[in-house]
């Protein structure tokens, strides 16, 4: 396997003679194909899964990155993650990360939404970072899938006995049950929890346990109770039987009940079938596993305010939303605050809004000053919501990375103050620690980092 093509979301690259030369085929034919094109082969994951619903972005256009300058300037968009096709492998980091060939941040990030303990972890940062981002995945897709109920289909049976429940196998039964003891052999279709997709499951929990992330299955009590759930479904498991089981799963889960199936199934098939992309021999079809940055963003920030007494809407899911016209009206036009809190005798009514961005950089012309770099929509954005929930307070969170010493150490800034009917504008920021080397060291100076942050927003919030 190659060395990865080194990116950072956001960014752009130039590509060296020998860069260009090696992969100009591949990269040529990533950026002409829609992210919704090269899903179809089902060895790419994304997530979110539908990006249409989520900060405006259109599926059915997004592309992985653009070719500039005669295709010798890549250009990234909010995708991070890894990416395969033949011989090319793509690495895209988080801009906010360490700067290093190794994403620890975004690692970090996908064990807190995926309710991973960190401090269980056995080594520092794994040199496959893309088996890790499958693994840490497994758990958050197994709660959301069977969430739904355990998968059932009907299933092809054969049995000899005497109680006869479908048609009778006349060849099977003559040559079993002569002389007639009292069985039938007969065949019959049955609605069974033990099928192609709860075995693929099944397979892939036995996998798990068998290597160095195997306290993932045991991180929480749903997590332990669905993977229980899952053992007790499929009485019929057989470790031979896995490359038949893979190969029947290899048509996808359609069915409108267990939608969150078909992200499951290709989760697992991709954590089975690693060594297969890993050695590219699949390596015609584009494999690997993406994120979107905002939505990862967010999500890992909802951790953060988990106890704090925010509300945390999900547009894809349509929970939370607010209608900005009045009940009266006939017409629903619903917004979704990433975070926002009612006023209580706690404090006053906050709303705030996790972006992705670099909203924070260092005034040149004035030293120990600072500029914010808020671009007009998202201004307009907190101004609504604000005037909505008539907030006294609405604000930003933001990823902060650790080159930006000049800046002052505090993780809140008064933006400012709104005219008109009021509301304070701030602005909090965590700071992304610098690659210390060991990631356990970074997961020790990040928690202190959202300690910091947890505390700024309740010490400014909650008192009016």
């Amino acid at each position: 396997m190659t060395s990865p093509l080194i990116l950072r979301d956001n960014s752009s690259k130039k590509l060296d003679a020998d860069e260009y030369d090696a992969y100009i085929e591949e990269l040529t034919f990533l950026s002409e194909h829609t992210i919704q094109e090269l899903t179809e082969s089902g060895e790419l994951l994304v997530f979110p899964h539908s990006f249409n619903k989520l900060h405006g972005i259109n599926d059915e256009d997004l592309t992985l990155f653009q070719l500039r300058d005669g295709g010798r300037e890549l250009v990234t968009g909010n995708l991070m993650g890894f990416i395969g096709y033949r011989n090319l492998q793509v690495s895209i980091l988080s801009r906010f990360a360490p700067s290093s060939e190794t994403d620890t941040f975004l690692q970090y990030m996908l064990m807190k939404t995926g309710g991973i303990n960190i401090f269980q972890l056995e080594h520092t940062a794994s040199e496959d970072q893309v088996f890790d981002f499958l693994l840490f995945l497994f758990p958050m897709m197994l709660k959301k899938a069977l969430s739904q109920g355990i998968f059932r289909e009907y299933q092809s049976r054969q049995y000899n006995d005497a109680n006869l429940r479908g048609p009778i196998d006349v060849s099977r039964h003559i040559s079993k049950n002569t002389p007639f003891s009292g069985a039938v052999a007969y065949n019959t279709r049955e609605y069974s929890c033990d099928n192609r997709i709860t075995q693929l499951i099944r397979h892939t929990i036995e996998y798990i346990r068998c290597g160095n992330y195997r306290f993932i299955l045991e991180n929480d009590r749903d997590t332990k109770e669905y993977v229980s759930q899952i053992l007790l479904a499929t009485p019929k498991y057989n470790l031979k039987m896995r490359p038949a089981v893979i190969s029947k799963n290899i048509r996808p889960v359609n069915h409108p009940w267990f939608s969150h199936y078909t992200d499951l199934q290709k989760l697992c098939l991709q954590i089975l079938m690693y060594e297969q992309f890993k050695y590219g021999l699949r390596s015609n079809n584009v494999y690997g596993v993406l994120f979107d940055g905002a939505w990862l963003w967010e999500e890992y920030v909802n951790t953060i305010l988990a106890g704090c007494g925010f509300i945390h809407p999900k547009n894809k899911e349509g929970f939370g939303g607010k209608n900005l016209l009045s009940s009266d009206s006939s017409h629903k036009w619903r917004c979704y605050p990433d975070f926002y809190r009612k006023k209580s005798a706690e404090g006053p009514a906050i709303v705030l809004d996790a972006k992705y961005k670099r909203m924070l950089r260092r005034n040149e012309e004035q030293i120990g000053k600072i500029q914010y770099n808020i671009r007009r929509e998202d201004r307009y954005q907190i101004i609504s919501y604000i005037h909505l929930l008539k907030a006294a307070i609405g604000g930003f969170i933001t990823p902060m990375p650790s080159t930006s010493e000049a800046l002052e150490s505090a993780c809140c800034y008064h933006v400012g103050t709104l005219r008109g009917y009021g509301g304070d504008i701030r602005l909090f920021s965590l700071k992304i620690p610098s690659d210390s080397g060991a990631f356990q060291r970074f997961c020790d100076e990040i928690k202190s980092e959202e300690d910091r942050l947890r505390r700024d927003i309740q010490n400014t919030c909650y008192v009016e």
